[in-house]
């Protein structure tokens, strides 16, 4: 897992399983291809659970969706930045 908690994450934005998992993959720094091939399903598979995961966000970009997963999983009282 890469240095953002995705469990407060999930929790605060009631993510699914598959999106939880497509969301760590995507704070790995992952391509829809590679997060495809570790899950086994179809790159527009993907493309699905990052759409959903960015409508749950409300977020409009890729960008925008690990900056604000950074803000939620960071520890209380800290960003991302802050932590670092």
């Amino acid at each position: 897992m890469g240095l953002i908690s995705v469990s407060p994450v999930s929790e605060r934005f009631n993510l699914t399983p598959r999106e939880r998992d497509a969301l760590e993959y995507l704070l790995q720094g992952l391509s829809n291809k590679e997060i495809a091939n570790r899950m086994n399903v179809s790159p527009n598979t993907v493309k699905a659970f990052l759409r959903l995961i960015m409508l749950k966000m409300e977020v409009s970009s890729r960008a925008a969706n690990v900056h604000s997963a950074a803000e939620a999983g960071a520890p209380c009282g800290e960003t991302h930045e802050e932590g670092l």
